[in-house]
């Protein structure tokens, strides 16, 4: 499952925790869950939440981006020598606006920073 399989469904409720790397969007038709397993030496945080989320419950989604890799945003934490970042901005869109889940993974390279993207079942 992707980030845009979103498109068309319903969502019954979102979950976001910032300083976690879990976010969970439910949908009547069950949902997607964007998570990171840490392995052994790189960090994958949840860091901010532009929108509301709940204004979005209830609506249909007409926008579900993924820009894995995307520009840093001006107020991103910048990585120190060494270290090797990758920013993460989800986008989510319903008839009552956007949110966008920004998503820091850092590493000193050799580690995956990124999210992958598993399917909730059934409808919540």
């Amino acid at each position: 499952m992707n980030w845009h399989d979103l498109i068309g469904q319903t969502i019954t409720a979102i979950s976001a925790q910032l300083g976690d790397a879990l976010i969970q969007i439910h949908t009547t038709q069950g949902g997607i869950c964007a998570l990171h397993e840490t392995d052994c030496c790189e960090n994958v945080d949840l860091v901010r939440v532009d929108g509301d989320t709940e204004a979005l419950v209830g609506g249909v989604v007409t926008v579900a981006e993924d820009d894995t890799g995307c520009t840093p945003p001006e107020w991103g934490e910048k990585c120190g020598e060494g270290e090797s970042v990758t920013w993460t901005k989800l986008t989510l869109g319903a008839e009552a606006g956007c949110v966008h889940f920004w998503v820091r993974g850092s590493s000193n390279g050799y580690y995956c920073e990124t999210l992958a993207f598993k399917a909730i079942g059934g409808a919540r």
